[in-house]
């Protein structure tokens, strides 16, 4: 009944999979509503929502993955999008799951290729990129991209919010990348109406005020990172970053400029790497050497077992990713992984 662990393949890591079957065995593994911290299987269903959040959802919830499982336990699925962002809320008579999608990856082809490469979507990268610190005032302070990013669907995302918590129901916020920062956003802008979060690969999204202050806000709060995951070091915690000043000219005057750093604001729980699907909480990716030599010989095997497994030179998708920094963050590792530490809690 365990899942899969793919190989490090490029295919494996561009999401969403539209041969997967979204939401297996949910009837085996309910979700807990009421939950006053973050368990095992409420992080594998918000890991679940949140690699399903990739795809183009229309108005009434539709798309090409498949999620029948989901409905067949009654849950109903809805989708607002606008501009680059989108989030997708899965409501049951007991709670409403918001996932906010991630970076997307975008294709493009190249003469000599079967099939096209991938990279970051413009617009998302637009957004990861501009690192300057908003001002939300009392020294909090947050990453100006993803404070615009969330701007354009704010309004939906409050109504939906207050019609929920109206009809008693808790709310749970998630995201992968991208995904996890606009859900700690969303978790500030209704303090008092979010029962949960919890973030899948998630870069750092503000400085310790703001991180604290949104997990002070919420009853159950989990932050999860898959072994070597470079996104979640992102931006580093050690980096001054630049303050808006709030006007151009204050721009003019650099002996003026103000900067912070950016921080997590909790430890992670750790997936392990490679074919294990151990979490640890408190946990982080050990940098000693002995250790370090001993991940990149094991991804060293996986990408060996890509190569053996239908590789193709003209076929990108069949490339292998060549480091774990990279491959790590897939959000189908946190998805395949999670679903299997609930299976063997449950055993």
């Amino acid at each position: 009944m365990l899942k899969d662990i793919p190989a490090p393949s490029i295919a494996a890591s561009t999401p969403p999979d539209y041969s997967r079957t979204y939401f297996e065995h949910c009837a085996d593994y309910p979700f807990e509503p009421n939950a006053n911290h973050c368990p095992l299987v409420n992080a594998w269903w918000m890991a679940e929502a949140a690699y399903a959040a990739y795809d183009q959802f229309d108005e009434q919830g539709n798309a090409r993955i498949n999620l029948q499982p989901l409905r067949d336990q009654g849950w109903g699925i809805h989708a607002a999008s606008e501009e680059h962002t989108q989030f997708i809320a899965l409501e049951s008579k007991a709670a409403l799951i918001i996932a906010f999608r991630g970076t997307r990856l975008e294709s493009f082809a190249l003469p000599s290729l079967s099939n096209a490469l991938v990279k970051p979507h413009s617009g998302d990268a637009q957004t990861d990129a501009n690192l300057i610190l908003k001002n939300l005032g009392n020294g909090i302070r947050v990453h100006k991209g993803f404070w615009l990013a969330f701007a354009p669907i704010r309004d939906r995302f409050e109504s939906e919010v207050a019609r929920a918590r109206n009809h008693g129901k808790n709310v749970w916020l998630c995201g992968h990348s991208l995904g996890g920062a606009l859900a700690m956003i969303g978790g500030w802008l209704c303090q008092g109406s979010i029962r949960g979060i919890c973030t899948v690969g998630s870069p750092r999204v503000g400085n310790a005020a703001f991180a604290e202050k949104v997990i002070r806000s919420v009853r159950a709060y989990r932050r999860i990172v898959h072994h070597r995951d470079f996104v979640s070091c992102l931006p580093p915690e050690w980096l001054p970053v630049a303050i808006d000043p709030g006007s151009a000219w204050a721009w003019l005057n650099p002996f003026r400029a103000a900067f912070d750093r950016y921080a997590h604001g909790s430890d992670a729980s750790l997936i392990s790497g490679q074919q294990s699907s151990d979490v640890a909480d408190g946990a982080a990716a050990s940098l000693a050497l002995a250790d370090l030599a001993h991940d990149a010989r094991a991804h060293f095997d996986e990408v060996m077992r890509v190569m053996r497994s239908g590789f193709d030179p003209k076929n990108p998708g069949t490339w292998p990713v060549l480091f774990d920094a990279l491959s790590d963050h897939a959000p189908v590792y946190y998805a395949n992984k999670l679903f299997n530490a609930c299976a063997k809690e449950k055993t």
